[in-house]
This record gives structure tokens, sequence and C-alpha cells, in this order.
């Protein structure tokens, strides 16, 4: 197989540590492996201003430039050593993967004589170690508390660099389980004012609790006609912006519904109560609204929407007991990627039908969300198993559930072959998805293949320079890989078995 560089899916690394450190020239570096870019924070900062403007606007103008850096996506941040000198400065921190990087006092201020910093340059050398550790102060304890992985930076570069990657690949994002899990159906928000108005699927739109209904809808598609017919009903009804839209239903409706609320008005507030397990762990998080598109006589997956999130969810795992088992296997396709991304010890227990599982599921969803809610870098990860199932979904007209099962299957297979992913693993989340049992797919000819390939490359993830995947390095470590349509071709004929 060709050699890809393979791009780990994490958040912005910041280095952090004191000042001579390192972190400029080593984040250079790590950034040039990583394939991120690289951000010195000072030098965003103006920090060559500090002497004649003063600390006090130097740490104003630090905070934005780190505000904006964070939202750049694949980045490695070297943060000044005083940048813990700032609790507003916390909460963005704790958005990134931090570094902090080590070296005896010694070590930094015999680097420091090269390149003095301004609060260094006025005393003679003799003094600056009196003035290094009073500068510290409690910093170390302000870093510490901070969390994040500690890396030896004494040494040679390359080797610091090679220390950082395996901090990195180490990472694991922290999630706890979702709140919006509830025994009781509530389709209003307690904490709004305003007026709500619901639009349900005519399915369950008699089980709800008695409600002003605007509109009962059929199973609808995901196209901007149907945006337009709700659009239209909002408008006859004199919804306000202040007011608010509850969608009630499955991830189609979510999505149209969604969309719909983030035109009216500009974006009027909306409110999500997903239906199915599906919904419930997938579409009804992170406010990705979309419809479809029609291109070449083929649908492109959600190729048109916004990102409007909901103001607020309701997830009650009673609606779970009305779901097929076509609907509970499509919802346990979502729980199982999350839990392949997660790394969980136990697949099966991490796709099991019940309110603990669900709350897990969405909050590793909400957490990635969290902190990529416009998809610049690690949000992307979602996509797992999605690029081929998204192709799946619409050149042979198979359930998005489905299509995400035999999309990870594929995803596995690259994994093992592109990215390095164990083979042991790869074959436990097989077994998995051979319990779970997707119908089996048509017979794949050459030509399908080929349109399965063409159609991947369409995929909105896709990019100029290949077909991009997001892979398994090892349970719990995606990557960004870019893989030659030959193999992504080799992939999809490696469905034409049925799991096993």
């Amino acid at each position: 197989m060709p050699v890809t560089r393979l791009v780990p899916l994490v958040p912005p690394v910041v280095l952090l540590g004191p000042p001579g450190v390192g972190k400029s020239t080593v984040g250079r570096a790590l950034a040039t492996r990583l394939g991120f870019t690289f951000i010195d924070l000072d030098e965003r900062a103006g920090a060559d201003r500090f002497s004649i403007d003063g600390e006090l606007r130097f740490r104003l103008r630090e905070h934005l430039a780190l505000a904006q850096a964070l939202t750049e996506g694949a980045v490695v941040i070297a943060a000044g050593a005083g940048i813990v000198d700032v609790d507003e400065n916390a909460p963005l921190l704790q958005r990134a993967l931090l570094v902090h990087l080590h070296a005896p006092a010694d070590v930094c201020l015999a680097r420091l004589q090269t390149s003095p910093r301004p609060w260094l340059s006025s005393s003679s050398p003799s003094g600056w170690p009196a003035i290094y550790a009073a500068r510290e102060g409690r910093r170390p304890d302000t870093r510490t508390r901070l969390g994040g992985a500690a890396v030896v930076a004494s040494g040679p570069v390359d080797d610091v660099v090679v220390a950082l990657v395996d901090a990195i690949r180490r990472w694991r994002l922290p999630h706890q389980p979702d709140h919006d899990v509830s025994d009781l159906l509530q389709l209003d928000d307690p904490a709004f004012s305003g007026r709500s108005f619901v639009i349900a699927e005519a399915v369950v739109a008699d089980r709800l609790p008695r409600t002003d209904l605007v509109l009962a809808l059929t199973p609808a598609d995901k196209r901007l006609a149907t945006v337009e017919a709700i659009l239209s009903v909002l408008v006859r009804e004199g919804v306000r912006r202040s007011d608010m839209v509850v969608a009630v239903g499955g991830g189609v409706l979510l999505d149209v519904v969604g969309l719909a609320a983030a035109l009216h008005h500009r974006g009027t507030p909306w409110r999500a109560v997903p239906t199915t397990l599906l919904a419930m762990v997938d579409a009804g998080i992170g406010g990705k609204t979309a419809v479809d598109v029609l291109v070449d006589g083929a649908v492109t997956r959600n190729a048109a929407g916004v990102i409007h999130a909901p103001r607020s969810t309701c997830v009650w795992p009673g609606f779970v007991q009305t779901n097929d088992d076509d609907l509970r296997r499509h919802g346990r396709a979502e729980m199982l990627k999350h839990a392949l991304l997660w790394g969980a010890g136990d697949l099966e227990d991490a796709i099991a039908v019940d309110a603990t599982a669900i709350a897990r599921s969405r909050g590793y969803k909400q957490a990635v969300v969290t902190s990529d809610l416009h998809e610049t870098h690690l949000r992307h990860a979602l996509n797992l198993g999605h690029t081929v199932g998204h192709a799946l979904e619409s050149v042979l007209g198979i359930a998005h559930g489905d299509a995400v099962l035999h999309g990870l299957r594929a995803a596995l297979w690259l994994s093992v072959e592109v990215a390095g992913l164990d083979v042991e693993s790869a074959n436990c989340a097989r077994a998995v998805i051979a319990r779970l049992a997707p119908p089996s797919l048509p017979p794949l000819g050459a030509d399908v293949v080929d349109t399965l390939v063409a159609a991947c490359g369409r995929d909105k993830k896709g990019d100029a320079s290949g077909i991009r995947f997001v892979l398994l390095q090892a349970p719990g470590a995606p990557v960004f890989a870019t893989v030659p349509g030959s193999v992504v071709g080799q992939a999809i004929w490696s469905l034409s078995t049925a799991p096993a």
C-alpha cells in the first residue's frame, strides 16, 4: 500500500512552559511532522511592543490572539510563559490539547542568552536566575492544574518532537454522559419564555402531550422543497424570531426543520426532540442542518446546509420502544462509530439500547462538537465510515444506518492497510457489525465500484489532492489520510462478501 501522511484528529495543540524551554523551536518542528500549521502566539500578540505598550496591553492582545488561533483547525500553538497568568485564558486552554514542556532553569536561561526577553534585557546575566525564579512563581502549579501531558524538553529537538508526537497519539477526548437524556418527555424549554410551535412526524403526533401542533409531516424528503414548505407554514402561522420551533421526529425531520429555522428570520431558535435512536445519538447533536442535492443523477448527501445548533434538546428513551429492528440497528451503527472513536473497551456494552449507553454515546459526540463546532479539524473524526457510507447511500439507495455499517467495514479495511490498525481490533469491530446484521449489499461489479469511488470523491470531506478518509490508527485514535482512488476501490471490493 502507498505510504500516506496520517494527520491526527485532535484539538489545537498548545505548548506551555517556562521562558527558554523551546516552545517556538519545537513547535515549528512538531507542526511540520504532524502536517499542522504553526502559530507563535508571541508574534501574533505583538511581543515586540511589550516594552512600549506594557504588559497589560500585551496580555489583552495575547488573549484575543489565543481565542482566534483556537478556531484555525489543525494548529500547533507556542504560547508565551505568561499565558497562564490571566484567568480568562483558562477556559480557552481547556479547549486545546495541552502539552507542558519542562527543562531545568539553567538550561532555559542558557537558551535565553541568545534571545533575551524584555524583562531580562535591562539586568546583568548574574541577576537573571533570581528574576527568572520570581517571574515563574506559581506558574508551574497553574500549568499543572490545567492538565495535559508533560514532556521533557532539555534534549535534542528531534527527540522532543518524537516524545510530543507520542503524547498526542495517546490523547483521548474526555467526555461525560449527556444530561439531555431524561425519563421525562418535555416539548417546552423551561428556560425559554417565548411561544413554541411544534413540527412533528405524523407517526408520533398523536402520541405527544397536548400542544398547539403547527404541522404534522409525513416522512420528509431531505430536499429544499421540504424546507420551503416548512417555511411557508412558519410564515403563515406568524412565528417570530423570539419564538421557538420544536422539531419532533427522526434525523431527516430534525435536519430539514433545523435548516428551516436557520433560514426563518435569519435564525429562529429551535428545540430538538429526536424520536429514533439514530437521531438521538446523531442528528440531534451539533446543529448540522442540511438537505441533499441531486448531482448527475445521484444524490449528494448533506450538500447544502448550515450549522444552527438547537437551543436545547430533549432525549426521551421511551421513543426507542416505537422503533422497529431496522431503526434500532441504524442508531446502533452511529453508537458503534462513537465507541470506536473513543476507544471503548467493550463495544457490545457501548451500543446497548438503554439510557446509559445512549447518554454515553451522546456525551462523546457532544464533547467533539463543543471542541470544534464549525468542523475546522477535530469534528471531522465523526465522519468515520461515512465517506463510503454516503456513497452507498446515494448510489445504491441504502438506508443511512446500514450504509454507515458497511462504510465502517471499508474504513476498518483501510485502517489496517493504510493507518496500521491492529488486525485484532479490526476483527473485534467487524464481529460486532456482523452481529448487527446489516442487509447484504447487491453484487458490486466493476462499473458500480467505479461509480462508488467517484461518489466518494464528490463527498464534501474530499479535496483536490485525493479522497480524504477518517481512519483509525488505534481504537480511540482517529487520523486523516488521503487515499488514492485505486485503494478506495479495493476497500469497496472488500464489501462484496457478507460481514463475518
